[in-house]
């Protein structure tokens, strides 16, 4: 796979990926590929989970940079920012992977 630099994926670690589907105990569905930057690039996915793990890396891929919802106390909305977490930062993949939880009910560890 080819990113905006032209460069070829060199991964710097590997992910498992836990699907939390509803109402079941969580479950590996497949490995991902990191690179420094943060890119994704699926190793091995389960069948039936190839489509769900392709459209989070390509949609992942897609993002310059990662939103975060700071502040604020607990369960309420006045007091929250918005933050731009760009690829490169060091506080990067951890709001990636609290991004894949919250928006696709899957777990990078």
């Amino acid at each position: 796979m080819m990113y905006e630099d032209s460069t070829v994926f060199d991964p710097i670690g590997i992910l498992t990926a836990y699907e939390d589907a509803e109402g079941q105990a969580e479950h590996a569905i497949g490995s991902l590929g990191i690179d420094a930057n943060g890119y994704l690039e699926i190793i091995d996915a389960d069948a039936g989970r190839e489509d769900l793990l392709q459209t989070l890396v390509e949609r992942i891929n897609d993002k310059a940079a990662i939103a975060v919802v700071e502040g604020g106390p607990a369960g309420q909305t006045f007091g929250t920012q918005v933050r731009s977490i760009p690829r490169g930062e060091a506080s990067f993949p951890a709001a990636l992977q609290e991004y894949v939880r919250t928006y696709y009910g899957v777990r990078l560890v």
